[in-house]
């Protein structure tokens, strides 16, 4: 499935398993450059991401929101509509701390403790 979106004054085709094609030079071409990992298109010196392009075409998203989008299963590289979801900046960042992604500076703040002979991660008393 695809959709036919317009952005910033250029036809895009979004399809649904995460592709965004521009037509250029009198052909449709397939963008993927990269910026931190994620795939981004630059439309008229205005850079877009790729997973935003495809909540916007398939869910409704507003580009100019600043609601984040989350990717389901964590993969910033599986951009298919179906792994996307719009969220608030905190709710995308417990979908990462939950599965155990806590970065460095983070882990200075805490500590490790054992729960029920579980290791967990814990904020650490001063």
């Amino acid at each position: 499935m695809f959709e036919l979106i317009q952005v910033n004054g250029v036809d895009l085709i979004c399809y649904d398993d995460g592709s965004v094609w521009r037509w250029s030079c009198n052909k449709w071409k397939k963008f993927e450059s990269k910026f931190k990992g994620y795939y981004q298109i630059g439309l008229h010196r205005k850079f877009y991401f790729i997973h935003r392009l495809i909540a916007h075409a398939f869910k409704g998203f507003n580009l100019e929101s600043e609601l984040d989008i989350d990717h389901i299963d964590r993969d910033i590289h599986n951009n298919s509509s179906s792994n996307l979801r719009p969220c608030t900046h905190q709710q995308n960042h417990f979908n990462r701390d939950a599965k155990g992604y806590i970065k460095k500076h983070i882990q200075k703040k805490m500590g490790r403790k054992r729960f029920d002979g579980e290791l967990i991660w814990c904020l650490m008393k001063k």
